[in-house]
């Protein structure tokens, strides 16, 4: 039993809530995606970068108080890394974004899923942000949220591993656990019957 606004209250269960912020995030980058697969439905997506462009304009046009960077590049341990785009709050990198456009064939994948679960587990500070009065890096550092989402997208033939959110699934959990923090985003393209 617990003492709650009514008095006493059996216990159930104690589940510490996600910030507001963190479901927001998530709802802004699915609706980001679903007007990305719009966008390729309507014929307006020709390569990664077209797409990587696209959902950097509707989730930064969703997210509008936080940054979205493409392409930041950043040092951890004895790598670099390049994610696909980033999303930072208060110098906090709130989501990690790889993506893969091969909407004729199988993309490959598992790279990036272990980029994601990297980015994960990794908790030393490093630069992302330029001072724009030098073009150097600035002096503040960043680093990955406890939640942050790691976000794989794909549009990819209907029959790829890539576009198959359960296997997505399956192939991050084989890297950790990493709970509802992991979105697979997917856009199959075709028809066992158009093949």
């Amino acid at each position: 039993m617990f003492l709650g606004r009514d008095g006493l209250v059996p216990y159930l269960e104690v589940v510490i809530p996600k910030p507001w912020g963190y479901f927001a995030m998530k709802n802004a980058i699915w609706e980001s995606w679903e007007m990305v697969c719009g966008q390729y439905r309507n014929g307006r997506i020709n390569s990664e970068r077209t797409m990587q462009a696209f959902f950097f304009r509707f989730l930064q046009d969703a997210v509008p108080d936080r940054t979205v960077l493409c392409e930041a590049g950043f040092e951890m341990a004895a790598i670099r890394a390049i994610p696909d785009i980033l999303v930072i709050e208060a110098g906090k990198v709130v989501a990690a974004v790889e993506l893969k456009f091969v909407p004729h064939g199988y993309p490959v994948f598992e790279d990036d899923l272990q980029k994601l679960a990297y980015y994960a587990k990794h908790t030393q500070s490093f630069p992302l942000t330029l001072d724009p009065l030098n073009g150097r890096f600035s002096s503040v550092q960043h680093n990955f949220a406890e939640d942050c989402l790691l976000v794989f997208g794909a549009i990819g033939r209907f029959d790829a591993d890539a576009v198959d959110s359960k296997r997505l699934q399956s192939h991050m959990v084989k890297m950790g656990e990493f709970g509802d923090r992991f979105m697979a985003l997917t856009c199959p393209v075709g028809t066992k019957d158009a093949a």
